[in-house]
């Protein structure tokens, strides 16, 4: 993997973070159900920006550098949970590709 590959994929990571605290910022306005609309409204948006890196970028352990990317950024925010979440994702997303 060179650096373009890797600073590639941390601007996708970026993007979809960014895309992703959007929608978590537009949907805290409902109060308690926010966390789960949140949750699921986020999985739909940061999916496009997932799908064009990984067409973009075909190397071997890309989509678990999305994942552990995003879990830093998320604890760097305070939510450390997602570090194991989002460690578990990156695994299982390798293992469907079929890279791991």
């Amino acid at each position: 993997m060179k650096l373009k590959d890797i600073i590639q994929i941390t601007v996708f990571t970026v993007i979809a973070f960014v895309l992703g605290m959007a929608v978590s910022m537009g949907t805290g306005m409902l109060g308690t159900v926010s966390l789960y609309v949140a949750s699921g409204f986020s999985a739909l948006v940061i999916a496009p920006p997932f799908v064009v890196m990984a067409k973009k970028i075909k190397k071997k352990p890309s989509a678990f550098i999305f994942f552990m990317l995003l879990a830093i950024f998320w604890s760097l925010m305070g939510y450390w949970p997602m570090l194991i979440i989002n460690l578990v994702a990156g695994i299982v997303a390798e293992i469907i590709i079929g890279k791991l």
